[in-house]
């Protein structure tokens, strides 16, 4: 979703942001997403925009969407998450803004990429990404890395702060901020040749509201400040950019629905969340990936959710974690991905990543303020 501003394209893929256990066939979120923040890196003109958002998860490993892309999660400890995916670059249109007459178009592309996510504890969380593919050549590279803090502020609030980065190489640079001969000529603008360097720094703040045990509201915050060459272009008229998400997300689970038990201290009133066990990763999920409610898988997992910004396929007794909330410390540029729009928050992810990095919102859940059902297959999932 994050992507679908012009500042926010950057991070629309800044982190993969997973939340969770996926339990039964599978759990996804739909929703949609309201966007502000500049046509472009670099632009002093602003954007407005209102996307859904759609993200999926299988039991297996394998997760699609608009917020990570399409990947798979490889089985790993519980306080890490390794994966390789595919995501896209929605590129430049000239048209964007009146300030990029002259200086051509940029393709969308394809992007290969890998991933790796750490959580160090309960409350935070290091992500970084690979991808490359981006640009008229398809040889732009981003390696994107981010670190954020998630806390429950009440038994339906939960707020993430985190910082990210980007550093690219000099293709990518060249075609998003650099002046070729030709473009000079027709836009007027100086040749500039810009190397490989860190294109931005972004900061984040989320906060989420558990509306109830589906749905999810969002609201995302960050900056992001243009570094070295990117900064030095003669197309950037405003080098410090402010993004903000709001997003609604609704949560729902695959085919296989479950309905779930309460816990010995479970009052009932947020039976569709898991009870706490103790993982760094689920906690973390909602750090990660700012948008998406946590479901109830089967309540032997805890809760979770990298922005975004708020990880993936079940191991016996050891699940995954995502995180969420830090939609993606980095929505400056990108987020919510969910809609990768060119150039809106990726520094979300803080989340504001985001907000992720997906499209949903998460659900956090404060250890032992959310109340847990178990989940029995003979029922199907209360609503």
């Amino acid at each position: 979703m994050l992507a679908a501003c012009g500042g926010a394209q950057a991070q629309a893929f800044d982190a993969v942001r997973l939340f969770g256990p996926v339990e039964g066939d599978g759990a996804g979120t739909v929703g949609a997403v309201v966007i502000a923040s500049p046509r472009y890196l670099g632009s002093d003109e602003r954007s407005w925009l209102v996307l859904p958002s759609l993200d999926y998860r299988w039991k297996n490993g394998w997760f699609a969407g608009l917020s990570n892309g399409i990947g798979y999660l490889f089985p790993s400890r519980p306080d890490m998450q390794v994966g390789l995916r595919v995501t896209a670059d929605i590129g430049r249109k000239e048209s964007r803004s009146d300030a990029l007459e002259g200086m051509g178009s940029i393709h969308t592309r394809a992007e290969a990429g890998a991933f790796f996510n750490y959580f160090p504890t309960r409350e935070t969380f290091l992500t970084s990404s690979l991808r490359y593919g981006a640009g008229n050549d398809w040889n732009g590279m981003q390696i994107d890395l981010g670190a954020g803090y998630t806390t429950a502020l009440a038994a339906q609030w939960r707020a993430t702060a985190g910082v990210a980065t980007t550093y690219v190489n000099g293709t990518y640079m060249q075609d998003y901020f650099g002046v070729s001969a030709q473009q000079s000529a027709s836009s007027g603008y100086a040749v500039y040749a810009p190397g490989a360097g860190f294109r931005d720094v972004r900061l984040t703040t989320s906060l989420v509201y558990s509306i109830d045990a589906r749905w999810s509201l969002t609201g995302v915050f960050g900056a992001s400040w243009l570094q070295g060459d990117a900064r030095d272009s003669p197309i950037v008229f405003e080098s410090t950019a402010l993004s903000a998400i709001v997003a609604l997300s609704y949560g729902f689970l695959g085919a296989a629905r479950e309905r779930s038990q309460p816990c010995p201290s479970d009052e009932g009133r947020l039976a569709p969340f898991r009870c706490k066990s103790g993982q760094r990763g689920d906690e973390l999920g909602m750090a990660l990936q700012v948008h998406r409610p946590m479901l109830d898988g089967r309540a032997r997992r805890p809760l979770a959710e990298p922005g975004a910004f708020a990880p993936l396929a079940r191991r016996p007794h050891r699940p995954r974690h995502e995180a969420a909330a830090a939609v993606g410390a980095d929505v400056g540029e990108q987020p919510v991905h969910a809609a990768r729009a060119e150039g809106a928050l990726e520094a979300a992810d803080a989340r504001v990543s985001r907000v992720g990095g997906q499209g949903g919102i998460a659900v956090f859940a404060g250890r032992a303020q959310f109340k847990h059902r178990r989940i029995s297959p003979r029922w199907s999932a209360p609503r």
